[in-house]
């Protein structure tokens, strides 16, 4: 499968502080390679400014780099927070099936193997374990998913959808909470029809515990400025 082209803004990095006196800076690349950032010529702003990279080098989790025009710390201070990008026509073509870039996963429909929409991709996230989609659920709520072969057997991306296959022990523990939800019994209170007292405050209480269950269980989302945001991803094996 060949992705199609756009003309679409991808955030390949962001500047850091400075380091040393000489202009350099921190910068957090957001590639699979992390030099390969300045590997496809200037970098842009969101306001069209135009960023040259000189040299780079890897120092632990960041890259050290000097950008034209910035050789005093002074400069290097005012570009702090800065977040670069390049037009998406510019990234190579993926020729790999199973290979994908973040951005063309976003918004894709999520279809069943009987082609229902079930919701779209929300977001795709790695907290150290391989790669997660954050769906949007048609029914209401996130959920994630490994993206994973097993998971996600499909992706057309020229469609707009991809087959997303819930892990079985998530489809059972779903039908356990459904099986296991007391039965609330209806009254009759001064004509009215009420759920009984008692079997209503036990669904409250089991419903607050499944919460607090599904709070500790769900993955902490990055919201920050390390949330990965480009580079190619392939689908697991399992």
């Amino acid at each position: 499968m060949v992705n199609e082209i756009t003309n679409t803004n991808i955030q390949l990095a962001v500047i850091g502080g400075a380091h040393g006196i000489k202009g350099e800076v921190r910068v957090k690349s957001f590639t699979d390679d992390p030099l390969a950032f300045g590997d496809y010529g200037n970098l842009h702003d969101k306001n069209g400014i135009k960023y040259q990279v000189i040299k780079a080098r890897v120092s632990k989790n960041v890259v050290v780099t000097r950008f034209k025009s910035i050789d005093t710390r002074e400069k290097a201070e005012a570009i702090n927070g800065i977040e670069l990008y390049i037009d998406r026509a510019r990234l190579p073509q993926v020729e790999d099936e199973d290979e994908f870039y973040l951005s063309d996963l976003d918004g894709l429909d999520c279809v069943d193997e009987a082609g229902a929409v079930i919701g779209f991709v929300k977001g795709v996230h790695n907290f150290g374990a391989g790669d997660i989609i954050e769906v949007q659920q048609t029914k209401g709520g996130d959920a994630f998913y490994p993206f994973t072969k097993e998971v996600v057997p499909t992706v057309n991306i020229e469609a707009g959808t991809l087959t997303l296959i819930p892990p079985a022990e998530v489809s059972e523990r779903d039908a356990d909470v459904q099986d296991n939800s007391p039965q609330a019994e209806l009254v009759e209170v001064d004509g009215a029809v009420s759920k009984n007292d008692e079997a209503s405050t036990l669904r409250q209480a089991q419903g607050e515990m499944e919460g607090e269950n599904n709070a500790l269980n769900k993955p902490k989302v990055n919201t920050g400025p390390n949330t990965p945001r480009e580079g190619k991803r392939k689908k697991g094996n399992s």
